[in-house]
């Protein structure tokens, strides 16, 4: 305790050096982490950015308090902020606290952090509405001292909802009492939670109070029909059972013209499309995507992104026109090209490349004066490695000759970059062993590990992003593994379209940083107006008709509404709000088949 104590009070008074050997001192001889942010942020101040890094990411998070993991991501999100990566600063920050629509003691801060951080990426609008949530939260919280009280927003006076057996935000009487307004109204007994005895969260003494409440015109300004500003796996998450009605009757939801609110599209400056999956599987185009794909080019630029090394980006090009969509070279990301901008840290043209790989790495290689060799007798001065059919043994044999270290000599290794590792492909046969499985071969014969440039690493958002002169982009994706979980380290919002690799049980069980805002059947849902989220006092989660709670281990199905990707989405909001893993779950199978 005197070393804790020592601790924060040198990180208090600026004697960030002493707090540092404190805050260590105490964490070997407790074992506990209570103070791991303080710690982080100490490195910082003595001007350790890189360490604070280390530090705090080599925590297990599931071990600490809500509390502290919020405080360690504003922690870190400092620390990127310090090196200058701004877009992984931000992805630091998309955390499950980061709700817009509920307050905690620790929101306001987080809330904060986040704008900040939106300023600095030159997205002020919505920097704005992250300020306006901090404030409103800490109204909310000073009104509400008593930290037990669950409240959940409600429509508008007057504004009945129209939901079939009148079911609202928690007021069918199974425990969904309560419901509050941020603007002081109460209805039932907030503590209790009305009849069905109040929340989980009431029980355990939490404080947690929406924040979701102005007014319509406000939220109008704002996105209409309210999709999220933050990456929690169901955008346009409201707490407002209405809202969707209210919408439709102002015709929100109609295709054409410039406005696109209320739709996945709202928001964003570009699209950026994943190919594999999402556009094609082999040579045929997946059903509705080339027609939507061309309505959002009327609008917004489009960008391709693949991580497929076979091809170059003409070689993409012209099969995308086969399909019907006007798209030249330029529009097409691939990840060799990713790749050269790693290679080009380590090694300059004309240096000799040994490629495995096929005409995609070769075509970057060559345009950027770098020479091609196939062989480790060439001595290669790097090696460059991307999936392609004709990839064989004897390739993967020559790579890992050329990256064994000269134990004798002591020369280092050569700079391995691999395009990505995606463990499987979508093919027009089925699924198939894709880069990172040709990888593997290679590391175990290396005993090394590559540079990775495609998804879910981040050069190849940069690349793009950088290509197209854009900020806020949608990824599209149909893998959480990379299209996803990238776009969420790149800090893009991202769409999982159920068309390729993952399904409902992938994305049921998708952890925090695997978790997309949207979840889209088909590309033709870019132009649907998105259904809203709303969660009960009670923890039941209600998208459309479709309602889904948690009741300790047990997901219950209380309405499978009429449409089963909403039953889905509601699924998997329930599970991602609740402290329980899924693998511990009784899930049912009409969520997942």
């Amino acid at each position: 305790m005197v070393r804790e104590t020592l601790g924060i009070t040198a990180y208090a008074t600026g004697d960030f050096g002493l707090a540092v050997r404190e805050f260590r001192t105490f964490r070997r001889i407790s074992g506990r982490n209570d103070q791991i942010a303080l710690l982080v942020d100490s490195e910082r101040g003595i001007q350790r950015p890189d360490r604070a890094l280390e530090t705090g990411r080599a925590v297990d998070r599931s071990t600490l308090s809500r509390e502290v993991q919020v405080a360690l991501a504003i922690a870190l999100s400092g620390a990127r902020l310090d090196l200058g990566q701004i877009a992984l600063a931000l992805s630091e920050l998309e955390i499950p606290q980061l709700d817009p629509d509920r307050a905690f003691s620790y929101s306001p801060d987080l809330f904060r952090a986040y704008a900040e951080v939106l300023t600095e990426l030159g997205r002020t609008g919505e920097a704005s509405t992250w300020l306006e949530r901090a404030e409103r939260a800490e109204e909310v919280l000073e009104l509400k001292s008593d930290d037990v009280v669950v409240i959940v927003e409600i429509g508008d006076e007057g504004d009945e909802d129209e939901d079939e057996g009148g079911e609202g935000v928690g007021g069918d009487g199974d425990g969904g009492g309560g419901d509050v307004g941020v603007d002081g109204g109460v209805e039932g007994d907030a503590v209790s939670g009305g009849e069905g005895g109040g929340s989980a969260e009431a029980k355990r003494g939490k404080s947690d109070v929406s924040v979701g409440g102005w007014n319509q015109t406000d939220r109008a300004s704002r996105q209409d029909l309210g999709t999220s500003q933050h990456g929690d796996g169901n955008g346009g998450d409201v707490s407002d059972a209405d809202g969707a009605l209210r919408a439709a009757r102002r015709g929100d939801n109609l295709l054409g013209g410039a406005s696109v609110a209320g739709t996945p599209l709202f928001g964003v400056d570009a699209v950026f499309a994943d190919l594999d999956g999402v556009v094609y599987a082999g040579a045929r185009a997946i059903p509705d995507a080339v027609e939507s794909l061309r309505k959002v080019a009327v609008r917004m630029p489009v960008g391709y992104i693949t991580n497929n090394a076979s091809r170059s980006d003409s070689t993409v090009a012209a099969h995308l026109r086969e399909l019907g969509l006007d798209v030249a070279p330029e529009h097409v990301v691939t990840s060799p090209q990713a790749a050269m901008r790693l290679l080009a840290e380590h090694v300059a043209a004309p240096a000799r490349v040994l490629v495995v790989g096929g005409e995609g790495i070769v075509t970057e290689l060559e345009r950027l004066g770098y020479v091609v060799v196939r062989s480790a007798t060439e001595q290669p001065d790097a090696v460059v490695q991307g999936f392609a059919p004709e990839v064989g043994w004897r390739d993967l044999a020559e790579a890992a000759f050329a990256l064994r270290c000269d134990e004798a000599s002591g020369r280092p290794g050569i700079p391995w970059i691999v395009t990505n590792m995606d463990w499987t492909i979508p093919v027009a046969g089925g699924i198939a062993p894709g880069n990172g499985t040709l990888v593997s071969a290679v590391h175990t014969a290396a005993e090394r590990m590559p540079l990775v440039a495609g998804k879910p690493e981040t050069p190849i958002f940069v690349e793009a992003c950088s290509r197209f002169g854009v900020r806020t982009p949608l990824m599209i994706g149909d893998r959480l593994d990379t299209d996803i979980l990238g776009a969420h380290r790149a800090g893009l919002v991202s769409a999982l379209v159920l068309t390729g690799i993952d399904g409902a049980k992938q994305v049921l069980s998708a952890d925090a940083a695997s978790r997309p805002r949207y979840i889209l059947g088909t590309l033709a849902e870019l132009h649907e107006a998105y259904p809203l989220t709303t969660v009960a006092a009670d923890a039941t989660v209600t998208v459309g008709r479709a309602r889904v709670r948690v009741e300790g281990r047990r997901v219950v199905i209380i309405n499978s509404g009429q449409n089963k990707l909403d039953l889905l989405r509601a699924g998997c909001r329930a599970i991602w709000n609740s402290s329980v893993g899924i693998h511990s779950m009784d899930v049912p199978e009409e969520l997942y088949r």
